[in-house]
């Protein structure tokens, strides 16, 4: 028995794909991470609808208030609120929407069913 028999027999052994099997292994691997990041969007936003209140940040601007030179404080301007929880749910329905569209055959065309 040789070494190279050994090593192709030994379970540990890295096991050599091809590429189409490794795309689709990568394809598997993203439609699951797809379907995980949807349920969490799901069930964020679920959580989210119960809340009486949530968590806004503002967004501002500071403007100079006097003439070069002149140590005036800044003018601070709120530009508009950021809702933390619907930015959450948005980040991750686009996270699904996106591991859903590279695992679609329009993405891998070489792979489409003929």
């Amino acid at each position: 028995m040789s070494a190279s028999s050994t090593l192709e027999e030994s379970p540990l052994a890295r096991k050599v794909r091809t590429a189409d099997q490794a795309i689709s292994r990568l394809r598997t691997y993203n439609l699951v991470a797809g379907s995980l990041h949807l349920v969490q969007a799901i069930g964020f936003a679920s959580v989210l609808t119960l809340l009486t209140s949530q968590v806004t940040f503002a967004v501002t601007a500071d403007y100079l208030a006097g003439p070069p030179g002149v140590p005036l404080p800044a003018e601070r301007v709120v530009l508009f609120d950021v809702n933390v929880g619907v930015g959450v749910v948005a980040f991750l329905a686009l996270s699904a929407l996106f591991h859903f569209l590279i695992s679609s055959p329009w993405f891998f065309p070489a792979t489409r069913p003929d």
